[in-house]
């Protein structure tokens, strides 16, 4: 559950005011991607600190998730301004 929240509540975060403080979200504006990225992911670091003080080991789905979670972050960016990601959206849009 908490991955799944994690997942998708950068859209909110990136709505936060001081968020605009770092100008506008674009893949070349990384420091605007770092803090967005580590203030989405600040609850799954402390769920994996959180299971390693506790119980000496993470949870394999958690570890997993995380991986998961910090790839699909980069394959976003990485792809956001392909010419393939950008005929997806317009055919989303164009469809919806």
């Amino acid at each position: 559950m908490l991955l799944a929240t994690v997942a998708i509540i950068d859209a909110g975060v990136n709505r936060l005011p001081f968020m605009d403080l770092l100008g506008p979200l674009t893949p070349s504006n990384i420091p605007h991607l770092f803090v967005l990225y580590l203030l989405t992911d600040i609850p799954v670091l402390a769920a994996l600190a959180y299971d390693f003080m506790t119980r000496r080991i993470v949870h394999p789905a958690l570890l997993w998730g995380c991986v998961a979670l910090i790839a699909s972050q980069i394959t976003r960016v990485a792809i956001i301004e392909t010419g393939m990601w950008q005929s997806v959206t317009e055919f989303l849009l164009a469809n919806s």
